[in-house]
């Protein structure tokens, strides 16, 4: 579960940590020649490997297994990038050390030894294990003792289809901008070339995609629990979000026993109606007293409440091409559902018209933000690549680095968070 989860991350990001300080300490000194008096420079590049190969090896695991099992089912992972990135950056610096011959002289920057990265990919690890150690939080501090859905949203499917595009193409890219910044750029050529395809890589925050709807969803529930929605099935939720009918049970607005409509049910009525739905009310004995009610509710469609007569309007209307939901009356309040539905998916525990209209604003405000998530995440991902790729150069002299690159892709999930806390804002 996410608590076991939980505690291993929280294992694996502080024995990253601890070997990732020392490890930062050792390499910065070593920049500097401060310690060359003391430690030889060979030594020194030895120490920095034994530092970051736990790191890499056993603190890096889960991000190899999930890019792993991606491919092993035939798609990408959003971690495929990264972990390539981080596979590559290591394997390099290793070679780099233990056989600094295979090593091409145009891969060494300027003067100096063979390149190692060893710092860079222990932080890169380090920074993305905390920033998934918080988001494991935030997700266990907004669930409030609600575990998820067993089927995802609709939302989640499109962004998962987003990902399995956008990986290929990220180490695509990052593959190019090797080969044109060896090509094109001032000496050491090959080494900016190199240095330009990890950070592409390292930039890549694919994950931002997975956080989007579920996120989203977590916070839908729990508000719609404070306003007394029972939110059963969120993918009902978003399906409720993208009705444009809904067949409403008569009993929701007639007051019992008669045909008078119920106080402010015109109201109630006519926000349905402005939230985007064309309702169609099932009430009275006869068709002419439902076009009667209907008229008084100032509704055009109606039919006569015999039995299975909301399921047989619903039929007719998904017949049409319109996405429907079904509200009726219960002793507690109301139920949403969607045709064919084996139970409501969604309860209010309050009068049934003011928390339908309530259910619907909160459905909408649930798949907009889950929208605005996944549009935050490519717009991120697409100006990261780009910075990291150096194709903002041309423009102001500016480009991502590996360093930057792993602080952004460890915060940017943040951004996601951020947007979907505005969900709290939204008045039902």
């Amino acid at each position: 579960g996410d608590a076991a989860r939980h505690r291993g991350r929280g294992v694996r990001f502080l024995f990253a940590l601890v070997l990732t300080v020392p490890l930062i300490v050792v390499a910065s000194l070593g920049e500097t020649h401060i310690t060359d008096s003391t430690i030889a420079p060979l030594s020194r590049r030895w120490i920095e490997f034994v530092l970051a190969a736990p790191v890499v090896v056993w603190a890096a695991a889960p991000f190899f297994a999930r890019a792993l099992r991606g491919l092993t089912l035939g798609h990408a992972s959003p971690f495929t990038p990264l972990a390539f990135g981080i596979f590559v950056l290591f394997a390099f610096s290793t070679v780099s050390l233990v056989a600094p011959s295979y090593i091409p002289m145009e891969l060494h920057r300027y003067d100096g030894p063979t390149p190692l990265f060893f710092d860079t990919v222990a932080l890169a690890v380090t920074l993305l294990l905390g920033s998934e150690l918080v988001q494991l939080w935030a997700r266990a501090r907004l669930a409030h003792g609600h575990t998820g859905f067993a089927t995802p949203l609709h939302l989640q499917t499109v962004a998962d289809n987003i990902v399995n595009w956008l990986a290929p193409l990220a180490v695509i890219v990052g593959l190019a901008a090797y080969v044109y910044w060896a090509e094109y750029a001032p000496a050491p050529s090959m080494w900016i070339g190199i240095h330009t395809a990890m950070a592409v890589w390292i930039a890549a925050s694919l994950c931002m995609f997975a956080l989007a709807a579920p996120f989203a969803e977590l916070v839908a529930v729990e508000m719609g629990v404070r306003e007394g929605i029972d939110v059963r099935d969120a993918c009902a939720l978003e399906a409720f979000a993208n009705a444009d009918a809904l067949v409403l049970d008569g009993a929701l607005v007639l007051e019992p026993g008669s045909t008078t409509l119920k106080a402010h049910a015109r109201d109630h009525l006519s926000k349905l109606c402005e939230n985007g739905l064309t309702v169609t009310l099932v009430a009275g004995q006869s068709d002419d007293v439902a076009r009667a009610i209907a008229l008084d509710a100032a509704l055009q469609n109606f039919a006569a409440a015999a039995p299975d007569a909301a399921a047989e309007r619903a039929r007719l209307l998904e017949a049409k091409g319109h996405a429907v939901a079904v509200a009726a009356q219960t002793p507690g309040g109301a139920t949403i559902a969607m045709p064919g539905d084996a139970a409501a998916a969604i309860v209010l525990e309050h009068d049934g018209l003011v928390g339908i209209i309530r259910a619907r604003r909160l459905a909408r405000a649930m798949t907009r933000n889950a929208k605005q998530g996944i549009v935050i995440s490519a717009f991120y991902n697409l100006l990261a690549v780009a910075a990291a790729a150096g194709m903002l150069l041309l423009y102001n002299g500016w480009a991502l680095t590996l360093v930057p690159a792993a602080i952004a892709t460890a915060l940017s999930p943040f951004l996601v968070i951020a947007n979907t806390l505005r969900l709290w804002r939204v008045q039902l």
